[in-house]
């Protein structure tokens, strides 16, 4: 199964059981979790609104300093390489490689066995793997703008560069780590040590399916991520991406030929 067929897959699942239609109902009707005389932001708590304004301040700032160090080179080159556990007892361990290529005027991004798109002379160009036959092109004055108009908005993992070197809110970063998947909300940043002794800044992100983890590096690079999909009664499934990032001086020469496909505007169409 392709790699980024199977995380739309667990999201889907994810989002239908969390839908309230799934939840067991309460065994005390009258005192639903939401009940108006105790609301999570009650008044009494202020600490809470303070606690949750301080990290997301925090998560900001890092951000932003990740963005500074993205926007202002001026070429990146970059593999995430993504690794899913196995869906099924038996199988193997899915793995995919996303090459990224930004530059000041061209791109280009090769998901591996997934997807090409290509970013030259203010249009951008798709290509999927599993349809040969067609090809997306839309105008774009950037990398981001094309991916946004060819996927109707949607977010894929292993694509945070593009939105970190383009993008300067942390509404659209969010977004972008959390794969669009409700309920997403920063909870904080801890300093962490990995496993090879790199010493990291780590943005834990909370969402309506598990939960994000941004691994942020002393030189302002985003080195992993870890996305956790939790569905009630089932194991716990783990997205590791890893990512090898470096600044260039100038990205190589892109080209784009459709051949004889047919054009279209989006994946969706």
């Amino acid at each position: 199964m392709k790699i980024l067929t199977l995380i739309t897959a667990l999201a889907i699942a994810s989002f239908a059981l969390a839908h309230p239609d799934h939840q067991p109902k309460p065994d005390h009707p009258e005192h639903p979790g939401d009940h108006p005389e105790h609301p999570s932001d009650h008044p009494e708590h202020p600490e809470n609104d303070s606690d949750a304004k301080s990290a997301e301040e925090d998560v900001k700032a890092l951000l932003t300093k990740v963005h500074e160090a993205y926007k202002g080179a001026t070429a990146i080159q970059e593999t995430v390489t993504l690794t899913m556990p196995a869906m099924m007892r038996g199988e193997e361990a899915e793995t995919m490689e996303v090459t990224t290529f930004l530059g000041v005027d061209s791109g280009q991004i090769i998901a591996e066995d997934e997807m090409t798109a290509t970013w030259i002379n203010g249009k951008f160009y798709m290509t999927m793997v599993e349809n040969e036959d067609a090809y997306i092109e839309q105008d774009a004055k950037s990398f981001g703008e094309g991916m946004q108009k060819a996927t109707n908005g949607e977010s894929f993992p292993g694509l945070w560069t593009v939105s970190m070197r383009e993008d300067d809110t942390l509404e659209d970063w969010l977004a972008t780590f959390s794969m669009g998947m409700p309920r997403s909300e920063f909870v904080g940043v801890t300093a962490q040590t990995q496993d090879d002794g790199t010493a990291v800044d780590v943005i834990e992100l909370k969402t309506m399916m598990g939960s994000v983890h941004i691994a942020v590096t002393k030189e302002n690079t985003i080195n992993n991520v870890t996305i956790t999909f939790e569905q009630p009664g089932m194991p716990a499934k783990v997205l590791t991406a890893v990512s090898e990032i470096k600044f260039i001086k100038e990205v190589p020469a892109f080209s784009f030929d459709a051949g004889d496909r047919e054009k279209f505007a989006s994946i969706e169409e």
